[in-house]
């Protein structure tokens, strides 16, 4: 498993699902992945507006980014851009904690 997506809407999608182009575009609210460094923690990315699929892991990011992301870097295909949602306190809370207990992904920081 090298990531799981948690939605506002309470679903998820990962890695053993499809690429990451397939995953639903809106509402992410939390990020769980793999850490490149074998034997280091999983880790999360959450609290950001968009996030984009570089290198082979999802980074956070801002809407300026996002341009830089589309337009600089030729190279480096697929280009996915998803957007994050923000949602209530407790829904969001809720979506962190599932991350952070993932049993997919021992360990969490973040």
């Amino acid at each position: 498993m090298i990531y799981r997506i948690y939605y506002a809407d309470g679903s998820t999608f990962d890695s053993s699902q499809g690429d990451p182009q397939d995953a639903p575009g809106l509402g992410i609210l939390v990020i769980v992945q793999e850490h490149r460094i074998p034997g280091e923690r999983a880790y999360l990315q959450h609290m950001a507006d968009y996030y984009v699929w570089k290198s082979g892991r999802w980074q956070g990011c801002d809407l300026f980014y996002v341009w830089q992301y589309l337009f600089v870097n030729r190279d480096e295909f697929p280009k996915v851009v998803m957007a994050g949602e923000t949602a209530v306190n407790d829904v969001y809370a809720l979506a962190v904690r599932r991350a952070k207990d993932d049993p997919d992904f021992q360990g969490v920081v973040g």
